[in-house]
């Protein structure tokens, strides 16, 4: 879907006469339509990508004797040329996204360091709905209050959202300033968007009441060991590896105390780690879901006791946090698709000492222009912000860079589809293994294609970036785990060979046609980009849908798109 949306056109004509002013007002009125965006390829815009622009201008002089058509097409090139431009000059009048998981990256990292000088950009994309002027330079705690209604909107990327600020050890900036009953309803959010159940949700939550005693330090530390006697040992072991490779939990602990005391609070985050680290989490039992996330929490509390608190304490009160926890809206179609664009065209006025015209002719055109074509790609361009949000002089002037890796084999991640459609991540998940979903997709990816462990395709199969892999230390797999993953790849590969017709092919020759294929895995949190080159597209593939873009997968807790250039 290619979106263009121009929020607002003012034009001013310098005209002899009032003649031609009610032509021109008609060819404005065209001007955003398909020849102006014909005019930004011309330009080269990236096609791919979110680009907001706060405001251009695009001075032009027509001919009195020139026709409709070649006024409106010198026009829109004006206007292209100008957007163009200021993409390419930077500065604080244009960011550019590589995805909306960008954008939302941008703004939760911005926020934790206190800068929303680039708040128009997030309005812009649909991101920040803070009124214009209620969050001002310096005021951290408003910036986290709309950070966490921009989550609630979008519960799915609630968890990759705060993983990232945890890997960037920013989340405690945040989370400090988070009012403690907005915790479980990100928690509750976010399980949400993974499938879990209401029951689940419910169970999960009552877990707080069973620890709510549990304040004190020793106290806390004997409850929590007399609760881990009486786990399941699958659960136990489960609950260790959260500990050991959640980015949040490490987070968590390091923040210090002041979080877990609440046990509301406590279990909140909790529930988030798992979720990070265990996604089998939202379809487990009831019982299980609270008992491994009850664990969890008992871990947190323990290792956070005598942590020293980072500055500035912990937020408290429960403002109009409470129940939200039901009203989060759980679809994921508006962070898999293109988000509106908007642009801005302006001539100037005349120059000091100017001589006078001898008439002017102003027009505000509000043009409600959307622009839309069925594509596999989205362009996104934003302008026109009210002068509260302009940042200040000294703003940084672009986006955290996304991160990228090559790999040989991007076709590997066609395979999302059939996991999909053999039921594997939930059968994977149900199933009693002390080692957590992300680990056995990772080892699975292993099982299909000749890869490296920290290849950048097997991670994201197990929707993971690409420098990290948080099962490297862990235990290596055991022959029966091995035994498994190779079963589980064998029945994929077998339905491959089904939807293409190709029940006959030797199996490696059949992977090595599919899966490698030169690709770069770009990651956001919550979004991942397969960008393959246009060469490299099959007919055989694509009429088997395996190159379809698989969007939000939730047990994976990403979008997955492809993107052939």
């Amino acid at each position: 879907m290619e979106t263009l949306d121009i929020h607002r056109l003012h034009a001013r004509y310098h005209l002899t006469t009032g003649a031609g002013s009610e032509r021109l007002d008609g060819i404005l009125g065209r001007v955003a339509g398909d020849s102006l965006t014909a005019a930004l390829e011309r330009h080269g815009m990236p096609s791919s990508s979110e680009i907001c622009i706060r405001s251009v201008d695009a001075p032009l002089r027509v001919q009195p004797e020139a026709g409709d058509a070649a006024t409106e097409g010198a026009w829109c090139d004006a206007i292209a040329a100008a957007i163009a431009d200021a993409v390419t000059a930077g500065g604080a009048n244009a960011v550019v996204y590589a995805s909306p998981a960008h954008a939302l990256r941008d703004l939760a990292r911005s926020v934790a360091g206190g800068d929303v000088t680039r708040a128009w950009a997030w309005r812009q994309v649909g991101l920040w709905h803070a009124p214009e002027g209620a969050v001002r330079a310096g005021d951290r705690g408003a910036a986290a209050a709309a950070l966490v209604e921009t989550l609630l909107a979008r519960p799915a990327s609630i968890v990759a959202v705060l993983v990232d600020l945890a890997r960037a050890g920013l989340l405690q900036r945040v989370a400090v300033l988070v009012p403690a009953a907005a915790w479980p309803s990100l928690a509750a959010a976010a399980l949400a968007a993974a499938g879990a159940t209401r029951d689940s949700i419910a169970a999960v939550a009552g877990a707080a009441e069973a620890t709510r005693g549990t304040t004190g330090a020793a106290d806390g530390t004997d409850a929590a060991i007399e609760s881990e006697e009486r786990l399941p040992a699958h659960v136990a072991e489960i609950a260790a590896v959260v500990a050991r490779t959640s980015a949040l939990a490490a987070a968590v602990v390091a923040t210090g105390e002041v979080l877990v005391v609440d046990p509301h609070t406590r279990i909140a985050l909790a529930a988030l780690a798992t979720l990070e680290a265990e996604r089998a989490i939202a379809v487990a039992s009831p019982s299980r879901a609270a008992a491994l996330v009850g664990a969890v929490a008992e871990g947190l509390f323990r290792d956070a006791a005598g942590v020293a608190p980072v500055d500035g304490g912990v937020a408290s009160g429960h403002g109009d946090w409470e129940g939200r926890r039901g009203s989060a809206d759980t679809s994921v179609e508006d962070d898999a698709r293109s988000s509106p664009v908007r642009s801005d065209s302006r001539e100037p006025g005349p120059a000091a000492g100017e001589k006078p015209l001898q008439e002017r002719h102003e027009r505000d055109v509000e043009v409600p222009l959307h622009h839309r074509r069925d594509t596999s790609r989205s362009r996104e361009t934003a302008t026109d912000m009210p002068d509260a949000d302009r940042p200040a002089a000294d703003a940084a002037d672009s986006a955290a860079e996304r991160e990228a890796a090559r790999t040989r084999w991007g076709g590997l991640l066609f395979l999302l589809h059939v996991l999909d459609e053999l039921r594997l991540p939930k059968e994977l998940a149900l199933a009693r293994s002390p080692r957590p979903l992300r680990w056995r997709l990772h080892r699975l990816a292993l099982a299909i294609a000749p890869l490296e462990a920290d290849d950048a395709a097997a991670l994201a199969f197990a929707g993971l970036p690409p420098d990290e892999n948080p099962f490297e230390r862990e235990a290596p797999p055991t022959d029966e785990e091995l035994d498994e993953a190779a079963g589980v790849a064998h029945r994929c590969i077998e339905r491959v060979a089904e939807r293409l017709d190709r029940v006959d092919d030797d199996r490696v020759g059949l992977v090595a046609s599919v899966c490698m294929r030169d690709a770069e895995i770009g990651f956001d949190p919550g979004w991942i980009d397969v960008r393959l080159a246009l060469a490299d597209v099959s007919l055989d593939v694509r009429r088997a849908g395996l190159d379809l873009d698989p969007g939000y997968v939730p047990w994976l807790g990403t979008v997955v798109r492809f993107v052939y250039e």
